[in-house]
């Protein structure tokens, strides 16, 4: 949510006073291009017009309206037209999208800027522009009272050029309104500066690499020897104390002077009975946020280490570090060169933080005797800015895993954000005969798109997690027979039976099957994704 070009231009101008906030959770929505539409609204092109706008298409876009044109209900898609290479020479080429999501509105002044929307079924192909009540619902003002003395243009135009209601609505609820209570300046250490090259002006050269060469000795104490790395519960520790120490007022119990008498990890003011003080996933949050890390959040309260002992120690270690600089300064330097310790230490504690992330975001540990199944289903239920990459890239790590031996067949990955009619696919998986549908969340679309697929004569396939499976009746509004004609499987079921078949049912070999595949699927993820975050963590099976 914080694009990397938003992120170099704060890194690049840190003389003003950024606030950085938590990032909340992504909202979704279960809105389709289906539920917008006006159905009162039968001004349609005329033959000549829609006839051309058809000769405009790729052949795999009229593909779609012929397979859909003798349905018994009306599916419905966006078009745009732009300009691209067909039949050897550059030319105008209307493009459709079918996946239920409308293009972007813009502010259309000229007849090519205006979206169109392609209505098939019933017997009819008809195609005229979304209307002006169409784009309010896209646009979440689905009451917005409409006058008949404003031309359907320049509505057209003044709902392109404006913005999402729903969508500020939830900046507002997440962000400005609490910024606004809070005084307007929310108490956020918002001056900390973490960029090295300032770091120095306040350290010396010698004292730089005192701190960095007890830093490495830190880590070592505190590695995990599985990854290679300090264990990440213990650096989120060290983010605390040098959180704690960065907001502290003068002469507090955090105060760089009184930290100076710090020599145990005794409950007292500094630490509790197993933790650290202020050790919570919201000061966490805080202090991630306040360094613009918040994609470095932990993914699970025991992964903040929060109430390990061991994290008491390594905090308390980190407090040595600094006291060792500060130790003998004199009374007017020892808050300068505290906190430029814990700038330089906050920079080296994420440099090991990304070093985790690039080996995964997703850590899951594998309980003994737990079935595949049920392990499948913690990964697929894991809360992800991108659920559907996850469950689409396990499926394709499956099919990889399943065919690896078999040359004639070729998986087909693409990045989870390419809808199917930018490649002309059919589904998520296209193989031989057969497509594949993969969704967490299935709506009516989903299930109307598999039965386009179903009735074309192509053996299909919906894929959706076991949690989900009650959403089927919604698939029998569109056939009563519909699980006749698709077939409807849990991703749990489809991914770890087809292991265990693998593997002749020995659970030693399908744990190990189990492992090749999340290889596979960070393989995958690295290749059409470029996000660590969505990378899994392979835990220790056992084997």
């Amino acid at each position: 949510m914080r694009p990397r070009i938003i992120l170099e231009t704060i890194k690049n101008n840190d003389d003003l006073e950024w606030i950085h906030l938590a990032n909340k959770d992504e909202p979704l929505t279960s809105l389709s291009l289906d539920s917008i539409i006006d159905e009162k609204d039968t001004v349609y092109w005329n033959r000549e017009r829609k006839n051309y706008l058809y000769s405009q298409m790729p052949e795999s876009h009229q593909n779609w309206i012929n397979d859909n044109i003798n349905k018994g209900y009306y599916s419905y898609a966006t078009a745009f037209r732009r300009m691209r290479f067909r039949n050897g020479k550059k030319q105008s080429t209307a493009e459709i999208r079918t996946d239920g999501i409308a293009g972007c509105l813009r502010t259309a002044k000229g007849g090519s800027a205006k979206q169109i929307l392609i209505i098939s079924g019933k017997g009819e192909f008809q195609v005229r522009l979304l209307n002006e009540h169409e784009c309010a619902r896209l646009m979440g003002a689905p009451e917005y009272k409409i006058s008949k003395e404003i031309s359907k243009n320049d509505y057209l135009f003044a709902f392109g050029d404006g913005v999402c209601a729903s969508a500020i609505e939830w900046l507002d609820r997440n962000y400005l309104t609490p910024i606004f209570e809070a005084g307007h300046y929310p108490q956020y250490n918002l001056n900390q500066n973490t960029n090295l090259k300032h770091v120095k002006k306040m350290l010396s050269n010698s004292q730089e690499l005192e701190i960095k060469k007890k830093f490495e000795d830190w880590c070592v104490k505190h590695f995990d020897h599985n990854l290679d790395l300090p264990i990440k519960g213990r650096l989120y520790g060290a983010l605390i104390v040098l959180y704690n120490l960065g907001v502290a007022e003068q002469n507090s119990e955090w105060d760089f002077t009184n930290t100076l008498k710090v020599n145990s990890t005794d409950r007292g003011t500094h630490f509790g009975d197993r933790s650290i003080k202020n050790h919570t996933s919201h000061r966490l949050n805080l202090a991630l946020s306040n360094l613009q890390r918040s994609d470095l959040k932990p993914t699970s309260g025991g992964e903040a280490g929060r109430t390990s002992t061991g994290t008491k120690r390594a905090g308390l270690g980190i407090i040595q570090i600094i006291n060792s600089i500060t130790n003998n300064a004199d009374k007017e330097s020892i808050t300068t060169l505290g906190k430029s310790a814990v700038d330089l230490l906050n920079n080296l504690v994420i440099e090991q933080l990304d070093q985790h992330l690039s080996l995964g975001g997703i850590e899951i540990k594998y309980q003994q005797n737990e079935t595949i199944g049920a392990y499948v289903s913690k990964l697929i239920n894991f809360k992800s800015h991108k659920p559907g990459a996850i469950l689409q890239h396990l499926i394709g790590a499956k099919l990889e895993l399943r065919y690896k031996d078999n040359h004639d067949i070729k998986i087909i990955h693409h990045k989870s954000s390419t809808a199917d009619i930018q490649t002309q696919r059919l589904g998520d998986f296209d193989l031989g005969n057969s497509v594949i549908h993969v969704t967490k969340s299935p709506t009516i679309g989903h299930f109307h798109k598999a039965y386009q697929n179903a009735t074309a004569g192509r053996t299909t396939y919906v894929l959706i997690p076991e949690n989900k499976l009650g959403t089927v009746s919604l698939a029998l509004d569109i056939d009563e027979n519909y699980t006749n004609k698709v077939n409807i499987y849990s991703i749990e079921q489809f991914i770890s039976q087809n292991i265990d078949e693998m593997s002749l049912f020995q659970k030693e070999i399908s744990l190990d099957n189990l492992k090749q595949l999340l290889q596979l699927y960070n393989d995958l993820i690295n290749k059409f994704e470029n996000d660590p975050s969505l990378k899994i963590i392979i835990p220790d099976f056992g084997i």
